[in-house]
């Protein structure tokens, strides 16, 4: 069988003859997403994200449909599409050195306000040698110790007579009940039981700090911290790219690719629970700590990423109504569904509160505390999926938005994420137009928030007028192979890129004025705007409001959250009470289909202008 190798990572597979580079990349989704590979059309060969350079070996030739597309990206010789490139013989495949540095957002806003509550503690237990004659098991004992200093039972934590409190308050997890055997007298019947409820999670001989991790389960990014349970610091917090992007950059492509046959469900799914389990091991790592420490885990994420994370049923996602198979909070042991933390712990998976809006929009709400907010107040989380939440009066209404992925670079030809070389900032000084590059150097596209930036800078220049349309002859103008481009840096944003970032803008800008008129609120009732996730960090809220993406509102009024989604997840992880708080909230929450709303077509349309 051939075989594909990855270069600079090195990484080998072997693969059948005619299988694409793509299909061989998605094979080890987990080792090579993170280099380059990331279709955002779902390997479909429209988007021309996924260009690699074939450095030796045998692949199928382009065809036009192919070249049209490497051409509008400007790609050297030897590059092709991923998707579209079958492998012939043995290959060897130069990946873009470019994407290993992703500017992922972890920081957010939130956690100062929680009082300490883990649903994990941790008890000291100490129990006498068995005697001849005793009836009682050690694990019996064993609850009856920790219940004992858990305010519960007491009868048989020194061997005596099973009285009233039989059976015990306190079970053992099955992995702890196998391992008695061998602990308890290797430790002299003394040591300490992590407990959770009424379950003995986890033993120790000593003592030891709790370790949590609290997760934002991202359709681009997953985001993890770190958590001493007992003192609720964030010990370290690290992001990575989702491995699952090797099978789509949006959540709509995914949920194809894995209804398409069980053995892709089982692979989107593996990817991600890798990409969980390296993250683990990579924070607990830099604490010379283990991830079979974990006690406890909180994971985030939309409805798509929620269920693709459980194996729950997703074809009902890809088509009206649109119902998730579970909406709730889970508790779901961590083995089960495949990760490697402590031998007892716990995965709790935060609620949900329609098809597309997931727990990481519950987190959001969490962590803003947007029900408690004086006046109204909004949260937006720009992203392929964009949730938008108004709160007015203690009550809470969310909407999602299909705004695609061109905000964070797809199907845009020039786009990219915040990574080194992408331009970030546009700005006029003077009459001259200036930008800068992530990492310095020379640009090699646009990020989200410089392609916001640029589209503010055309108009303010009338080199692009209210309808989205470049002007001949203006400054930077020129004719490209598919039509007028402006070109910054060298750089081409196209026609048709303008288009797709005004039909994401339409999107947004739709969704917020959607939600101010099922809400009966004026825009300048507005009090507080929080713009959540990495794209609302990233972007100057003065550019979104000249392109129309935002009300005009006062600039101050602008709150950047950070990862807020991450943030609610660490609330959860250190509170009982903010879980009691996140099923409330997503209990409560109106959620507005905006396709049903009277009008919204209409809406949409007018959004798509820019202002004058």
């Amino acid at each position: 069988m051939p075989v594909v190798e990855f270069q600079p990572p090195g990484i080998r597979v072997e693969v059948r003859e005619g299988t694409t580079v793509l299909e061989a990349a998605q094979l080890v989704a987990g080792q090579v997403v993170r280099w380059g590979i990331r279709p955002s059309c779902g390997g479909q060969g429209r988007c021309g994200q996924c260009r690699v350079r074939i450095g030796a070996g045998r692949v199928s030739g382009a065809d036009e449909d192919e070249l049209e597309l490497l051409a509008r990206w400007r790609s050297g010789l030897g590059y092709r599409l991923a998707c579209r490139a079958r492998v012939l013989g043995d290959v060897t495949v130069e990946l873009d050195r470019l994407c290993g540095g992703d500017r992922l957002q972890v920081a957010g806003a939130g956690a100062d306000r929680v009082a300490l509550e883990p649903v994990v503690r941790q008890v000291e237990f100490r129990l006498t040698p068995p005697q001849v004659g005793q009836r009682e098991g050690e694990a019996d004992r064993l609850a009856a110790a920790v219940g004992s200093q858990m305010g519960g039972c007491r009868e048989l934590a020194g061997g005596a007579t099973a009285g009233e409190s039989w059976p015990p308050d306190v079970r053992c997890d099955t992995v702890v009940l196998r391992s008695l055997a061998d602990a308890l007298p290797d430790w002299g019947y003394r040591g300490w039981a992590v407990v959770r409820g009424g379950e003995i999670v986890a033993l120790h001989r000593k003592p030891t700090p709790l370790l949590g991790l609290a997760v934002d389960l991202g359709t681009t990014k997953v985001a993890g911290y770190l958590v001493d349970l007992g003192t609720g610091e964030i010990l370290h917090a690290a992001a990575r790219l989702n491995p699952q992007i090797a099978y789509g950059e949006d959540v709509v492509s995914r949920l194809g690719y894995a209804a398409a046959a069980p053995e892709n469900y089982r692979r989107i799914r593996e990817a991600i629970v890798e990409g969980l389990n390296d993250l683990a091991r990579e924070l607990c790592g830099r604490m010379g700590r283990e991830a079979t420490e974990i006690q406890e885990a909180v994971v985030c994420g939309n409805t798509a990423m929620h269920h693709l994370f459980l194996g729950l049923g997703v074809s009902q996602l890809a088509r009206a109504p649109y119902v998730p198979a579970l909406t709730g909070p889970l508790e779901v042991k961590a083995r089960d569904l495949g990760m490697y933390l402590a031998p007892g712990a716990y995965v709790y998976l935060m609620p949900c509160v329609a098809g597309y809006v997931g727990g990481d929009h519950v987190a959001v709400l969490l962590s803003t505390g947007l029900r408690e907010q004086q006046g109204v107040a909004l949260a937006i989380d720009v992203g392929t999926n964009t949730e938008i939440a108004l709160a007015r009066d203690g009550v809470v209404t969310s909407c999602s938005c299909a705004s695609g992925p061109a905000f964070e670079g797809g199907h845009v030809s020039r786009g990219m994420r915040a990574l080194a070389g992408a331009i970030d900032r546009v700005w006029l000084q003077g009459e001259e137009v200036r930008f800068s590059v992530v990492g310095g150097g020379e640009p090699v596209g646009f990020c989200g928030a410089g392609l916001i930036d640029v589209l503010a800078v055309l108009l303010k220049k009338g080199i692009m007028d209210e309808s989205g349309r470049l002007n001949r002859g203006q400054p930077g103008v020129v004719e490209g192979p598919g039509g007028l481009e402006f070109r910054l840096g060298g750089i081409a944003l196209t026609q048709q890129d303008i288009r797709q970032l005004q039909l994401a803008k339409a999107a947004v800008r739709s969704g917020i004025e959607g939600l101010l008129r099922t809400t009966g609120t004026g825009v300048e009732e507005v009090r507080v705007v929080y713009l959540a996730g990495a794209f609302g960090t990233g972007i100057d809220p003065e550019s979104a409001m000249a392109t129309g993406m935002f009300p005009r509102l006062p600039p101050e009024r602008f709150v950047r959250a950070g990862n807020a989604a991450g943030m609610g997840a660490y609330l959860a992880l250190v509170s009982q009470g903010k879980r009691r708080e996140a099923a409330s909230l997503a209990r409560s929450v109106r959620y507005v289909e905006l396709l049903t709303l009277p009008g919204y077509q209409d809406l949409f349309l007018s959004c798509l202008s820019f202002p004058g």
